[in-house]
């Protein structure tokens, strides 16, 4: 599964915003198990914040139309 993620961290410091993509297995876990969500994602994030993640907030991109897909992709790069 592709998705768009925020990551929300206890300092006030630039959120990450990623695009990943998710293996079946992963995206199952992450799904249904928020608790293993911010260790799930943090291999994704280049370089991780100066603080412990907070929040993560995420948007699936499979049901979005290929304009939102692209304003997604424009904001990533």
């Amino acid at each position: 599964m592709r998705i768009v993620v925020r990551c929300l961290y206890y300092l006030p410091i630039t959120p990450n915003f990623l695009l990943v993509d998710l293996p079946d297995n992963e995206w199952r876990i992450f799904l249904n198990n928020p608790k293993e969500r911010v260790s799930i994602i943090r291999p994704y994030i280049r370089e991780p914040g100066p603080t412990e993640i907070r929040e993560i907030a995420w948007i699936p991109l499979e049901n979005l139309s290929d304009d939102e897909k692209a304003e997604f992709q424009n904001a990533i790069n």
